[in-house]
């Protein structure tokens, strides 16, 4: 077990509905209920002494594009020192709902961008990626998965090669599953958004890979 944040940092969370959880956003210090909130609360039981600022700016219904178009208001200004992104599911939900979705280079595009903002206007700013999922609990979203996981394809590529670090969410929900312990409703009833049970695994895995715990 070891600290990852240095002190005195701001950790940021950005993204789509996953990541906002219900955050009150008049609130810019709320977390919502989900994992980012569920992180910091951890990691700062983990580590009392240190002095961490955490905010939560995901924003429900956002697409990849939506990322770049509030990055100064809600990245920039804030100049955190790391961050976490999960983005994607809505590039494909939406476009389905609308009868056109985005193309699977375009969402890889607009991460790469965000990614590259960062770099340039952040110097030192640790990015990681988190992986999108489309698990099979829903029977209407079964086809979504020919455009989803071309998508999830090429945000694992890109997450591997330009991120600090990417995370594989669906493995570790995966590998939850297959020990027994909970079945895809439980941890994601949609097949997208994450139970109180599915956030609590993904603040786990989140908090192993970045080396602040060490549990299987």
């Amino acid at each position: 077990m070891k600290e990852f944040f240095t002190e005195g940092s701001t950790v940021l969370f950005y993204g789509d509905s996953i990541t906002d959880a219900g955050r009150d956003k008049e609130n810019g210090q709320d977390l919502g209920k989900g994992y980012a909130a569920k992180i910091a609360a951890l990691y700062s039981v983990l580590f009392p002494n240190q002095h961490i600022r955490f905010f939560n700016r995901g924003v429900s219904g956002n697409v990849s594009a939506d990322l770049l178009k509030r990055y100064e208001k809600d990245l920039l200004a804030l100049k955190p020192q790391y961050v976490f992104i999960l983005i994607g599911i809505n590039d494909t939900w939406h476009g389905w709902a609308e009868g056109n979705p985005i193309p699977a280079e375009v969402t890889r595009s607009h991460v790469k961008e965000l990614i590259r903002r960062i770099r340039n206007d952040l110097e030192g700013t640790r990015v990681m990626v988190l992986q999108p999922w489309l698990l099979d609990s829903d029977p209407a979203k079964i086809s979504w998965h020919e455009d989803f996981d071309r998508k999830g394809k090429l945000l694992a590529d890109l997450g591997q090669e330009y991120a600090d670090l990417w995370i594989d969410i669906p493995a570790a929900f995966q590998k939850d599953m297959e020990r027994g312990d909970a079945v895809q409703e439980k941890i994601c009833p949609d097949g997208v958004h994450p139970s109180d049970y599915g956030h609590g695994l993904m603040a786990l895995e989140i908090l192993k890979r970045i080396g602040c715990i060490d549990c299987e």
